[in-house]
């Protein structure tokens, strides 16, 4: 079930999520969850005791931000004296589709509680192969739930080279007590090379899925000196960065610029 656009409907042109036609045929959002046969491959439409099926779906992504991706599970209990039995289910996943000019990483506390200050540090790492200039961050205040943002509105980023990255400090004050979820919402952009990339953010207490790109940070962290967690989150976030963007991104010509990515990506 895959999450609708703008106009709340599925199927419709603002999907931000679709199911390509791929060279084998229109996919269906529905299919049989398949156990391994004789020879491995996934054949036998009978899970028994033990056994773990799989099903796979390609999925194209048409918007950027992190979107939730809900599955709905039925299945036929079998061997019962009383016969067959009708199960179901749902499971929840997510998707991030990536801007291809800038990865965001954000870094937050694990748990706040209701009016205590928080900070979230935005890494921004330019992925392109050329100079970023005049790029702005922007916490989008549409898209909150839980928090006041209490920082005032942070500088433009002058210049970013192609594979460097910088820190930015939001500092807000959570409304309630819970889980913090930052994501990624898009990048407003004319050629690429200059706008301004928003976030959300939320304090949830019912464990909203996380996106991908969302470090937690150990309360013992406040404990540390400003500027060892500044510089630490500069290099955790362009880390994450590194590990998680295309490995042809990365390369021996912007170790040569003096950036701080090598020239192959590594394991996360």
């Amino acid at each position: 079930m895959l999450p609708p656009g703008a106009d709340g409907v599925v199927g419709t042109a603002d999907d931000p999520l679709a199911l390509p036609l791929l060279t084998s045929g229109a996919q269906s959002p529905t299919m049989n969850i398949l156990a391994p046969g004789p020879g491995g491959t996934p054949s036998v439409g009978t899970l028994n005791p033990g056994d773990t099926g799989q099903g796979e779906w390609t999925i194209r992504g048409d918007m950027e931000g992190y979107y939730t991706i809900n599955f709905g599970i039925a299945a036929t209990l079998e061997g019962l004296p009383t016969g067959p039995f009708q199960l179901a289910g749902t499971a929840t996943g997510g998707v991030l589709v990536r801007n291809p000019y800038f990865d965001m990483t954000f870094t937050v506390p694990g748990v706040v509680r209701k009016g205590e200050l928080f900070n979230v540090f935005a890494t921004v790492t330019n992925i392109s192969q050329a100079a970023a200039n005049n790029l702005t961050v922007n916490f989008n205040q549409g898209s909150t739930s839980g928090v006041t943002l209490v920082s005032p509105p942070q500088p433009v980023i002058s210049t970013l080279n192609a594979g460097d990255s910088t820190t930015l400090t939001f500092q807000f004050t959570s409304l309630q007590t819970g889980q913090v979820v930052a994501s990624y919402l898009n990048f407003d952009t004319s050629n690429g090379t200059t706008g301004s990339l928003n976030f959300s953010l939320g304090v949830y207490a019912n464990g909203t899925p996380e996106s991908p790109d969302t470090l937690v940070l150990p309360s013992s962290v406040d404990n540390l000196p400003t500027d060892v967690v500044d510089a630490a989150m500069r290099v955790l976030g362009q880390a994450w960065s590194v590990a998680t963007a295309p490995s042809a991104i990365f390369t021996s010509e912007s170790m040569q610029n003096g950036q701080e990515a090598g020239s192959q990506k590594p394991n996360r």
